[in-house]
């Protein structure tokens, strides 16, 4: 999975702001469903036909029981007042629960009788009786008193006032009135109760809501910490074969790079053991390559020492075999002591601009002089007309040749060995080829060849000596030159290295010159 820090980012920032409108939007959403339980129906009337709401005449239905039973009570003094005693007369207002004491209080009265149609047979409605019971002056107007009462007692100690009164008179001449009264409404104080149930209910509902969001993301975010926890835990153990697979935010967010790190953990976990691997074989083979050379160097001693040893050319050819061997474990140390310098970066480079045409003819011409080398054929081609300049360090450089060239020598197994070399140009670089004409390396052997200490046969032929670091050098330099070092075997030839170099341009060369 590629990682992407901004990509992250804007998917935090995205969730952050859906948290935030669902935070917002839940009182709104609270609110709705508040007023919807308290209205009942006509919420969702007024929702889907708000029209027939307006023409129904809201203060004639529900939302005013009050004036349903003042019209249909006006209505039956007007048809016949003398029903007004009957009770079954109020049964129609009474069944469908409009009227209730704590709304209001209908009153019958005919001369100083008086008659509630209410049930206070409820603790509610026992509460109003008691509240009218301690009320000591007149509660009720008198006849044609117009509905207003006076009286504040009433008012103090019930909350309620007349707030409709209707004279009439019975058949029989008898003075008769039904009384409304009202129990005042504190507005503010209902807001205010509104508000703090409204409150109430959100706060809980909030709180509900945070508890189940906090128990959801804690499990997984534990869950996903447990993830975490373990694989560190085999990480600490040097297991790198598991991966976290963790895509819930925050932990996210170390997926990669933990994983990155494991990746290269598990690289480094491989390299060590094939360097150690390596170490141990080169130990060995090093102890080996200098225990026989000193060995022979003792046993030559010893010979001439005891006298064994008399003639003088066989005292002379003694003393130049030990020098031999002594050269070689010269050699061998030399090479260990450049590799160091070498991967410490402690080496320095002095690099010159120069052209590669020339300076391999030159090392051709004194290779093919070198007795060290006698016996190898040398086959040097260009085809290039123009200057072939690179920036290089020409010790250095002839170092990596006369590496190859004696691994070559080492492992061709031919007795006439011919070391081809070719430059060419390739675009912006400068390709060098040196092929052998030998047994070649096989494919799956070409990348660890360069590793320093490896031996491509374990069992390592006794008689090759050296200290397994001639290519692990050549690597290193050519590496420092900014170039790149390959090997391949070649199907007509053997064994081949390839060397690319940057080529300096015309207007490099000029800096460089000057």
């Amino acid at each position: 999975m590629f990682f992407s820090k901004k990509k992250y980012a804007y998917r935090f920032k995205n969730r952050a702001v859906l948290v935030w409108f669902v935070m917002t939007l839940l009182p709104i959403v609270v609110l709705v469903i508040y007023v919807a339980i308290i209205t009942g129906s006509e919420f969702l009337n007024f929702l889907t036909d708000p029209q027939s709401v307006n023409e129904r005449i809201w203060q004639l239905q529900k939302w005013n029981p009050d004036e349903t039973s003042f019209r249909y009570i006006n209505s039956v003094i007007l048809e016949d007042p003398e029903r007004l005693l009957i009770e079954s007369t109020y049964k129609p207002i009474i069944r469908n629960h409009s009227i209730k004491p704590e709304d209001a209080i209908i009153l019958i009265r005919k001369d100083e009788d008086v008659k509630a149609i209410n049930n206070f047979e409820t603790d509610e409605g026992r509460k109003i009786v008691s509240g009218f019971n301690k009320v000591t002056g007149p509660i009720l107007p008198e006849f044609g008193g117009y509905y207003t009462t006076k009286n504040e007692e009433l008012f103090n100690k019930t909350g309620y006032i007349v707030a409709r009164q209707l004279d009439f008179y019975f058949k029989d001449g008898g003075k008769g009135s039904v009384f409304f009264l009202t129990k005042v409404i504190n507005i503010p104080s209902q807001i205010g109760k509104f508000v703090v149930n409204y409150f109430i209910a959100l706060f809980i509902i909030l709180i509900i809501f945070m508890i189940v969001f906090f128990l959801y993301s804690a499990e997984k975010l534990t869950k996903n910490f447990n993830k975490v926890v373990t694989i560190i835990d085999e990480v600490s153990k040097e297991n790198f074969t598991n991966r976290l697979d963790i895509t819930d935010e925050p932990l996210v967010y170390i997926t990669h790079p933990l994983n990155a790190m494991i990746e290269k953990l598990a690289e480094s976990k491989e390299y060590r053991a094939s360097i150690e691997n390596n170490r141990n074989d080169f130990i060995s083979n090093m102890t080996h390559d200098i225990k026989t050379p000193l060995t022979s160097i003792r046993v030559q001693i010893e010979a001439l020492n005891d006298g064994v040893v008399k003639e003088p050319h066989q005292i002379s050819n003694y003393y130049n075999n030990i020098r031999k061997k002594l050269s070689e474990i010269d050699k061998m140390m030399n090479e260990l002591q450049l590799y160091n310098e070498l991967e410490t970066e402690s080496m320095t480079f002095e690099l010159e601009t120069v052209d590669l045409k020339f300076f391999f003819k030159d090392v051709v011409d004194e290779l093919q002089f070198d007795p060290s080398y006698k016996g190898v054929h040398f086959d040097y081609k260009v085809d290039e007309k123009e200057p072939l300049f690179a920036w290089i360090d020409p010790s250095k450089l002839k170092r990596v040749i006369t590496n190859v060239l004696m691994n070559s020598m080492k492992y061709s197994k031919q007795a006439h060995l011919i070391f081809k070399i070719t430059l060419k140009a390739v675009d912006d670089l400068i390709e060098i080829e040196m092929i052998d004409n030998g047994v070649g390396v096989p494919v799956d052997e070409l990348e660890n060849i360069f590793t320093q200490y490896y031996r491509i046969d374990p069992a390592r032929n006794q008689q090759v000596a050296g200290s397994g670091l001639g290519l692990a050098i050549c690597r290193s330099i050519v590496s420092r030159h900014s170039g790149k070092i390959t090997a391949f075997t070649d199907t007509q030839s053997g064994f081949g290295i390839r060397i690319t170099l940057p080529q300096l341009g015309a207007f490099d060369e000029k800096n460089f010159i000057d």
